[in-house]
């Protein structure tokens, strides 16, 4: 049920419903206090649509700009956490579930192809 929520949530683009969903999970960060939607954020980009490998580099490229700026941003206000984001709680079926994706999305890019999940 957690990751059927989770899904639903980040399709829905609701950052609170996610938020739960991730906490009912068991997935927690030391960032969780200060800005869940970090977490959301994160799980959206790993469950993204698979796609062909120029759209998933590009995807990629974006995100870790992205993180880069923030990261900037959060040192330049003195509220980056040494050492960045830690995990302190991971449910027993993420690795799995991000591994199958994980399969999908290498055989999307092989092919050339898009595949909503």
């Amino acid at each position: 049920r957690g990751w059927r929520d989770l899904a639903l949530a980040l399709y829905d683009s609701d950052v609170e419903r996610a938020s739960k969903a991730l906490a009912a999970l068991g997935y927690k960060t030391n960032q969780d206090g200060r800005d869940a939607a970090r977490n959301v954020h994160f799980m959206a980009f790993i469950l993204r649509d698979a796609s062909d490998q120029e759209t998933a580099r590009r995807e990629t490229k974006e995100r870790m700009t992205a993180i880069r700026d923030r990261m900037k941003a959060d040192k330049a206000a003195g509220v980056r956490e040494k050492g960045g984001r830690k995990i302190q709680g991971l449910p027993d079926s993420f690795m799995f579930v991000i591994r199958c994706i994980g399969m999908i999305r290498g055989t999307c890019a092989h092919l050339g192809v898009s595949l909503p999940l």
